[in-house]
């Protein structure tokens, strides 16, 4: 689909989805899976993850492969106890959750002897492999300490990662220029408050597309919740924005598309896409840090601005 613009589109691009801290509260959260010794699935164990600051609490149960799901978490330290009859009792401490991170772990049960706890204590940070983002909370000591040219809205976005979140500091920006924003649905699951602040705030030139295959595909193809009976455009009107829509068909989204690139509130479309991978297409393998510095560079040489230092480049 091929559509000359008034205006130059900024395409913010992502594989799965976070967020700026200073604009919005990115959630976090925990997908796992709890296995015995000999790596079968244990069904039925009572997960619970425990905020360690605030201890507070949220408990879940494994399906039958073993997996658990805790969503929309806030980012801290977590610690996750797995507790199921005949089998130790684990936990798992340090669990540090960032901005928009979705922590994996992994748990294996060993078989109860007499009445015992294993504790694993002083874990590296787990490894993201539902999110190929960078997630980071700015703080106001960080905000005052950093070597941040002008020290504006744009130049805190170029900072933080996320794909909505990031569009959105860019529109703010750029309020010439026509930001549109390539999203998931798992990504955006995990950053709801981003709807919240795109309907107080309102910037006129932010359209938001969310690829919706209903799984985390890139993971093997766990199902997301809107597989079920959720439905992120119905959230992002809840939200409060108007101009929300899910597009089921090709002419659908044509018509939402050309709608978004001229309106003048932020558009949502939630365009449903099928699971299935083209063989014949061959994922981009590529720096994300790198790519953002390319743009964050190409943004700087047409607008004849300054977002970030010749140190921040580096």
């Amino acid at each position: 689909m091929t559509r000359r613009l008034g205006s130059i589109v900024l395409i913010a691009l992502v594989f799965l989805s976070t967020g700026i801290r200073a604009q919005e509260s990115a959630s976090s959260g925990i997908v796992g899976q709890v296995l015995d010794a000999t790596k079968g699935a244990m069904p039925g164990a009572t997960v619970t993850v425990i905020n360690t600051a605030t201890n507070a609490q949220r408990v879940v149960a494994t399906d039958g492969e073993g997996r658990f799901s805790v969503p929309n978490l806030p980012p801290a330290t977590y610690t996750i106890r797995v507790e199921l009859s005949g089998f130790e009792t684990t936990e798992l401490k340090g669990v540090i959750l960032r901005n928009g991170e979705v922590g994996r772990p992994t748990i294996t049960l060993g078989l109860a002897n007499v009445a015992e706890n294993v504790t694993v204590v002083g874990l590296s940070p787990l490894l993201q492999t539902t999110n190929a983002s960078v997630s980071q909370t700015i703080t106001q000591k960080q905000i005052e300490d950093l070597p941040v040219a002008g020290r504006s809205l744009l130049s805190f976005a170029s900072l933080s990662a996320g794909v909505t979140p990031q569009a959105f500091g860019l529109a703010a920006g750029l309020p010439h220029r026509r930001v549109v924003s390539l999203d998931t649905d798992g990504g955006m699951m995990f950053n709801l408050g981003i709807l919240a602040t795109l309907a107080n705030e309102q910037p006129k030139n932010l359209l938001v597309v969310v690829w919706d295959n209903e799984c985390y595909q890139s993971i093997g193809g766990p199902p997301t919740h809107t597989s079920g009976r959720v439905n992120i455009a119905r959230i992002a009107n809840g939200a409060g924005i108007i101009d929300a829509h899910q597009a089921d068909t090709l002419d659908d989204f044509e018509r939402h598309c050309a709608a978004g690139l001229k309106a003048q509130s932020p558009y949502v479309i939630v365009a449903k896409v099928s699971r299935e991978s083209r063989r014949d297409i061959r994922r981009k393998h590529s720096d994300g840090r790198e790519d953002k510095y390319i743009f964050v560079r190409h943004v700087e040489k047409t607008e004849g601005i300054v977002i970030m230092g010749p140190s921040e480049h580096n």
